[in-house]
């Protein structure tokens, strides 16, 4: 006997694992179209837009082009300072730059995005592009000579060890991560400038960044200076004991002459 009774009627479980795979080519699709509308926001769904209206009422300085290589560095500096503040991922602060270039600046970032491609301005990280404005707007013969500089820097005379850090981590900037390494190859690099009796304490020690070797050097320079410092105390109080001692001996024989004196003066009479 031929079935004649249409779908309606029938009464077989729907298909579960037809129901799931149709969902799931909806739901994937809608789910990677979100991850691309949001990426280079760093993971947050809040897009590049609310990023600059935040980044503006800081009222970030514009570059149109930098003259020197301390112009170029002042403007990086200005925007990191920014970025402090403002708080924003890595995966923006590319494009927060670069809507803040103007004249020669914005016409060479636009060369650049275009001959690299339509992504490259989404997938910039932020120390490419220091590197790249670096390449751009600094000679080479000074970037040569930050890279000797770099290759042979260590902690001067005068400076503690967050001064050379700041010098350090200044260079480090100008060259950049194909010649700095990473944080712990940088870390390595800075503990061996140390002065040598302050790299005497710590050689055997790893750090993972510049910072955390800063910050183990500079307890030491602080524990050195409160010990020298104890030491001129200890130094200066006997000093003072000793000239308080020579000072009583000689009012003792002051005081003395002074009887003789008077003794001669009464034989006279």
């Amino acid at each position: 006997m031929v079935n004649t009774r249409n779908g309606a009627g029938d009464s077989n479980p729907p298909d579960l694992n037809a129901l799931v795979a149709q969902a799931v080519a909806i739901v994937v699709p809608q789910i990677l179209e979100t991850l691309r509308n949001t990426e280079g926001a760093g993971g947050s769904n809040e897009g590049i837009n609310v990023w600059i209206e935040r980044f503006n009422k800081f009222k970030p300085l514009s570059c149109n082009s930098a003259a020197t290589p301390t112009e170029a560095e002042d403007w990086i500096t200005h925007c990191e300072k920014m970025f402090q503040v403002v708080g924003c991922p890595d995966g923006v602060k590319t494009r927060l730059a670069a809507f803040k270039l103007e004249g020669d600046a914005l016409n060479w970032w636009k060369a650049h995005v275009r001959a690299k491609g339509d992504n490259y301005a989404e997938t910039c990280t932020w120390a490419m592009f220091r590197e790249t404005f670096y390449n751009r707007y600094i000679p080479f013969s000074e970037q040569q000579r930050y890279e000797r500089e770099y290759g042979s820097i260590h902690q001067l005379k005068r400076e503690n060890s967050a001064e050379y850090m700041e010098r350090f981590l200044r260079l480090a900037s100008f060259v950049g991560p194909t010649v700095t390494g990473d944080a712990l190859r940088q870390a390595r690099h800075y503990k061996w400038g140390l002065k040598h009796w302050v790299l005497d304490r710590i050689v055997n020690t790893e750090y993972d960044d510049v910072s955390m070797v800063c910050d183990a050097t500079r307890n030491i320079e602080l524990l050195h200076e409160s010990g020298m410092s104890n030491k001129r105390n200890r130094d200066g109080d006997r000093i003072q004991s000793g000239s308080s001692g020579q000072q009583n001996r000689g009012s003792d024989h002051r005081g003395r002459s002074e009887q003789s004196f008077d003794h001669r003066g009464r034989s006279d009479r």
